[in-house]
């Protein structure tokens, strides 16, 4: 949590200051990115699992943020694009694929007897 307020408070300055916008953007998105982590780890630890949906938001939220900062297309070459495009399409796929974070009605064990129903 401290490195997500020290990165707020750097960004909050280098507005202020009119440093370089990509390297602001870049350290908002990562921001965003510790966040989401962040909740994804304590969702974990209090439930003892994680939603795939949210898991796939994560990983378009760091790919989005390579595309972003990346002034130059050239430098990443065309198998980096082509291999990005790729884990989007199947990143997007996941997220369409997975239904709600609710479990399925006949997963919900009874408390009394331990069963499932």
């Amino acid at each position: 949590m401290a490195l997500i307020g020290m990165a707020i408070y750097r960004m909050f300055f280098a507005i202020i200051s009119g440093e370089n916008l990509n390297a602001i953007l870049d350290d908002f998105m990562l921001v965003i990115i510790f966040v989401e982590v962040y909740e994804l780890l304590s969702l974990y630890l209090k439930e003892h699992h994680v939603s795939m949906r949210r898991v796939a938001e994560l990983g378009m939220m760091a790919i989005v943020r390579k595309l972003v900062i990346t002034t130059d297309f050239r430098e990443l070459g065309p198998y980096l694009l082509f291999g990005l495009a790729a884990l989007v399409f199947a990143l997007g796929w996941v997220y369409g694929k997975v239904g709600d974070d609710e479990p399925s009605p006949h997963l919900i064990s009874d408390e009394h007897t331990g069963r499932l129903r």
